[in-house]
């Protein structure tokens, strides 16, 4: 669909990627998939994850589209951040869980 000065090519609705210039998943380039929406009028933005890591547009429009239902019926999480917490999950690259004091 899209490119900007930015090197992100947008692919659908609130979802884009960058290709990683070394990186490679197969052949191609390996791509970093982002989001970005609105909960209750403030933009957000969060990166899902390598297509190495199994992330295609199919699965972030998904992604996507279940963080606005979410925001939009009140209930359950409404950003990745919230999941991450709730699951005790982390980024890719963050290294050991922080501990509690």
């Amino acid at each position: 669909m899209g490119n900007n000065k930015a090197g992100w090519i947008t692919v659908d609705k609130g979802v884009r990627y960058k290709e990683h210039p070394t990186r490679k998943h197969g052949i191609r380039p390996d791509k970093y998939f982002s989001l970005r929406y609105q909960v209750n009028g403030e933009s957000c933005e969060s990166g899902l994850g390598w297509s190495s890591e199994g992330w295609k547009k199919e699965k972030a429009v998904a992604k996507r589209l279940e963080l606005i239902e979410n925001a939009k019926a009140g209930d359950g999480v409404k950003t990745l951040k919230q999941t991450r917490k709730k699951t005790g999950r982390r980024k890719a690259g963050d290294g050991e869980p922080k501990q509690d004091r």
